[in-house]
Formats: structure tokens, C-alpha cells, sequence
């Protein structure tokens, strides 16, 4: 195990932005564990993603639906069902369309989260 990852395990950051680091940083079974003990829309967005980013597409839009769309309507024309049918058909060659809707949905779910926190 990495010194940043021991780093980051023991710090005392919130858990709405210590799955989104995991993420970022590709440590996707450190963002499973965290996020799927957040039984909030916000830990579900994370979760989503978490499952998105492994290749487990069904159980993605199994925790889009526990965001509700109400939380996911707050980014405008973002469609995570659709998005999610885009990442599987691109089959892992992250084209540069797919990764730049990724990076946005991160940015404002991290902004979100951080709101939430205030």
C-alpha cells in the first residue's frame, strides 16, 4: 500500500470527499468502501460512478436510480443512464468526449459535495 493512500486512510476528511479522491486517483476499491457507506443522493452519485469506472454498467444505473432526479437534475442535460450506455459502447478506449463528461460530472459532483459540507 502506497504512503498516499495510508496518508488519505487515515486522515479525518468527510467521506463525500474521500470517495470522490479515491476516484480521482484510481483506487476504486477504496472509493467502494467509503461510498457505499454514505446513504445519502450524493453517496449514491459517487457509488454510480465507482461502478461506472469498473465496467459494472447494470449495477451503475442501479445506484443512479437511488440519486433521484432531483439531485440529478441540478446538472443541466446531464442524462448518467445515457452516459453510462456511451461509456459501455466505447468499450475502454476513453475516447476524449467520453473523458471530458467525466471530468465535468466529477468537478460538479466534488463542488456539490463540498457544498453539502457547509
Amino acid at each position: 500500500e502506497s504512503e498516499a493512500s495510508q496518508t488519505m486512510a487515515a486522515t479525518d476528511t468527510p467521506d463525500v470527499i474521500l470517495t470522490g479522491i479515491w476516484l480521482y486517483v484510481v483506487v476504486l476499491d477504496r472509493s467502494h468502501t467509503v461510498s457505499q457507506s454514505i446513504h445519502t443522493p450524493i453517496g449514491s452519485w459517487w457509488h454510480a460512478i465507482m461502478h461506472r469506472r469498473e465496467g459494472d454498467f447494470w449495477n451503475s444505473k442501479y445506484w443512479y436510480r437511488h440519486v433521484g432526479r432531483d439531485t440529478l437534475a441540478m446538472k443541466e442535460g446531464f442524462d448518467p443512464f445515457e452516459f453510462v450506455d456511451r461509456v459501455e459502447r466505447d468499450g475502454g478506449q476513453n475516447s476524449p468526449a467520453l473523458v471530458d463528461l467525466q471530468r465535468s460530472e466529477w468537478q460538479f459532483l466534488m463542488s456539490h459535495s463540498l457544498r453539502s459540507l457547509e
